[in-house]
């Protein structure tokens, strides 16, 4: 499972290629970072309820869920995807299933 901050490590990463971080890229991982602190409140109350039951486990998935949800209701607002949110929006669909 990947870390809330390699996540975010990975993500600057991708932003910081062109060696320009855009308006728009830096909404994205103010959002992404926002989504993933809620994420691990859950995920703190999960472990300290003794691990992950069939519940906890849809909980799981529907923050999953949400936080990309989030993070495209915030690439969209101003009614575009750059280039630059497309390469963070793809990479965070590829990490959603690994947090934890």
């Amino acid at each position: 499972m990947e870390s809330r901050d390699k996540i975010l490590d990975e993500l600057w990463a991708i932003a910081l290629l062109d060696n320009v971080i855009t308006e728009d890229e830096a909404t994205l991982l103010r959002a992404v970072e926002e989504q993933l602190d809620r994420f691990d409140l859950l995920v703190r109350s999960v472990d300290r309820a003794g691990g992950v039951d069939f519940e906890e486990f849809l909980r799981m998935r529907d923050a999953r869920k949400q936080i990309f949800d989030y993070v495209l209701d915030k690439a969209l607002a101003d009614g575009k995807i750059t280039d630059d949110e497309r390469q963070l929006l793809v990479r965070i669909i590829e990490m959603l299933p690994l947090i934890r």
